[in-house]
Parts: structure tokens; sequence; C-alpha cells
């Protein structure tokens, strides 16, 4: 979300608000977040109100005029009860809009403060956040590795057998050689697992270097 702040916008790639560990922070942004909310909801109660004042004024000219023809003086002042009625809504909401609007920049300077004040203990959690994070990966690697290694076995097994039974079929006496690998078959399994290497190094690197 964008929100105005005293030096400017301040622009927020908030996270679920459950994983913000600061409460301050969380507290702060979850104002925000609601502030925000509020503002929308306003502002789409204000084009609904717009809405039904136009229909309701177009109603009360058509009445005004067939007075005005038919020799009735009518005040221009008195637009009927409907028409009176939608705009002493359409002020009240245009007073909270402009309320709302002057909520944002206060809320977006809390949220600023929070940051700033629990940053560094902010940090430290993120740090061992994201260590946890590529020991987890890093486990999962080596984990597709294997089944990697077992699948290459697995498969050959099938082929060497198919190869075995077809020669059997064909009147020889069939040749029990292993095949590591299957086939003819090609897996995109091993780039995926290199990739996925390739990217921890990467991110363990940028970690180091935000340490």
């Amino acid at each position: 979300m964008t929100i105005t702040t005293r030096t400017g916008n301040l622009t927020l790639q908030v996270p679920d608000l459950e994983r913000i560990p600061m409460p301050k922070t969380r507290a702060a942004v979850e104002l925000a977040l609601e502030l925000n909310e509020k503002l929308r909801n306003a502002l789409a109660k204000r084009q609904e109100l717009d809405d039904r004042l136009i229909v309701a004024e177009n109603a009360e000219r058509v009445r005004m005029g067939e007075a005005y023809a038919a020799g009735e003086y009518e005040d221009p002042d008195n637009m009927g009860d409907e028409v009176a009625e939608l705009r002493t809504k359409l002020a009240k909401v245009q007073t909270r809009i402009d309320g709302l609007e002057a909520g944002k920049v206060p809320a977006a300077n809390a949220v600023r403060d929070a940051v700033a004040e629990e940053s560094g203990a902010w940090a430290k959690i993120a740090r061992q956040d994201a260590a946890k994070a590529l020991t987890k990966l890093t486990t999962a690697v080596r984990m597709a590795e294997d089944a990697k290694l077992q699948l290459d076995a697995t498969v050959g097994i099938l082929g060497t057998l198919r190869a075995f039974n077809a020669e059997r079929e064909a009147g020889g006496i069939g040749q029990l050689v292993h095949h590591i690998k299957a086939y003819g078959y090609v897996f995109s399994v091993a780039p995926g697992i290199e990739a996925l290497r390739e990217g921890i190094g990467q991110a363990a690197a940028e970690l180091k270097e935000l340490a």
C-alpha cells in the first residue's frame, strides 16, 4: 500500500500481519490498513450517494417543471425531502472522507517511527528466520537428490526387465544387463535441483551481505 508521510510517500509491501513479529510495528501497520479500508468504504458510499442524488435531482426537476408549466409557483431552493436528505448524507460522508484523508499522514508516520524503533530487533529475528529457511531448503535439496538417485535406479530396473522380457518373447535367452538410467527417457529433475541449489547459494550470499 502507499500512504503519505511527513517526508513524502511511503510505499509499504506489507506481509501478513501475523508475520510481523514486532508489536509496535504490527499495531501501526494494522491501524494504517484499517484506515485505508475505511477510506475505501467511505469513497464507495460517496459514489453511491452521488448516483442516488443525480437520479433524485432529475426527478425533482421534472416535478418542478411540470408545476411551473401548470402555473404553480415552486421555490427553487425547495428541492424535496429526498434531495435534501441525500445532500445531508453526502456532506457527512465527505466530512468523514476528509478526516480519513487527514489521518493517513499521522498513520504513516506511526508506521515509520515504529519500524525505526524496532528495526534492530526485527532484523535479528529476520536473519534467524532466513537461516532456518535456508537450512530447510538445503535439506530439501539433499532429499531431492536422494530421491532422484532412487528414481534413476528404479526406472533403470524397469527398463532392464522390459528388455529382458522382450528378448525372451523373441526367442532369446534374455540378457540381464542393468542400466542405471532408463532407456531413452529424459528427466528434468536434475536441472531443477541444480537451479534450486544455485538459488540457495545466491540467497545465502545475499543474507551474508545483509548481516
